[in-house]
C-alpha cells in the first residue's frame, strides 16, 4: 500500500526506527552533530555474543545509511553500534559502512571508530535536512555581515565548553576579517579551532566539549586549524 504524503513527513521527523528484524535506530539531530543510537529489543535482556553483536550492526548499517540519505543529513554524524569488544569486528563494521557511503552521490568520510567506541563520519551540507525543514519550513537567509555578528553572539553564549571547533566557507572568513579587527577568540572564555571548508555555507559549530576532545578530533581528522579567529 503506497505511503500517504503526511505519513513519510511523519515518519522523516521521527527520531525511533523501527525495523522489521527487532532492530530499532534512535536518529537525534542537533545544532553540531547527528547521533544515532542503534537498539536490538529482540536481544534485549541478553548477553550478545559478538557475532550476533556483528549480525545487528549490520543490518542497522544498511538501514542507517539510507535514513541518512533520506533525510538529508549532513555535517558531524556519530553512530553508537551495539558494543562487540573486538577490533576486527569493528574494523568489519567501518569497512561495510564504507562501502555502503559510496553509493552515495554526496560526498561523505568514514574516519572509523572514536575512542569512545563511537562510529564518526561526515557528509557534505547540501542544503538544510528534510526533518529541520518539515519542523521549521520558515528558514531565513542572512548575510556575510549579519552572520559574523550572529557567529560572535553564540559563541559568547557557549560557556559551557571548554573548546569548540567551528567550520567556516572561506568568504565568510574574508568577511569577519573585514568587519572585525579583533579576534572573536579573545572575547570568549573556549578554545577555538577554526577550519576553512569551501563545501558548506557560512559557519558551523562542528564539536564542542572538552580541549582533549576536540584536539583528539582534530587530529584523528586530520584538519589544518587555526585558533585566532
Amino acid at each position: 500500500m503506497p505511503v500517504s504524503l503526511a505519513r513519510l513527513q511523519e515518519q522523516l521527523i521521527n527520531p525511533l526506527v523501527e525495523l522489521n528484524n527487532g532492530i530499532s535506530l534512535v536518529i537525534e539531530e542537533t545544532e553540531a552533530m547527528t547521533v544515532i543510537d542503534v537498539n536490538s529489543h529482540k536481544m534485549k535482556g541478553r548477553s550478545f555474543s559478538n557475532s550476533q553483536a556483528l549480525d545487528v550492526n549490520r543490518a542497522a548499517a544498511k538501514e542507517i545509511q539510507k535514513q541518512i540519505r533520506l533525510r538529508n543529513l549532513s555535517g558531524i554524524i556519530l553512530i553508537d553500534f551495539i558494543s562487540m569488544k573486538n577490533e576486527n569486528k569493528e574494523k568489519q563494521i567501518v569497512s561495510e559502512m564504507r562501502d555502503l557511503v559510496k553509493k552515495d552521490p554526496t560526498k561523505t568520510n568514514v574516519f572509523g571508530m572514536t575512542k569512545l567506541g563511537l562510529l564518526e563520519l561526515t557528509r557534505k551540507k547540501e542544503n538544510a535536512s528534510l526533518p529541520s525543514l518539515l519542523t521549521n519550513p520558515r528558514e531565513v537567509n542572512f548575510t556575510d555581515e549579519t552572520a559574523v555578528y550572529r557567529l560572535e553572539r553564540e559563541l559568547l553564549r557557549k560557556r559551557e565548553a571548554e573548546a569548540l571547533m567551528i567550520a567556516v566557507h572561506p568568504k565568510f572568513m574574508d568577511c569577519k576579517k573585514r568587519l572585525l579587527s579583533e579576534p572573536i577568540s579573545s572575547k570568549i572564555p573556549q578554545e577555538l579551532f577554526v577550519r576553512q571548508d569551501a563545501d558548506i555555507c557560512g559557519y558551523q559549530i562542528e564539536l564542542e566539549g572538552s580541549l582533549d576532545m576536540i584536539r583528539e578530533a582534530v587530529q584523528r581528522r586530520g584538519y589544518h586549524v587555526d585558533n585566532l579567529f
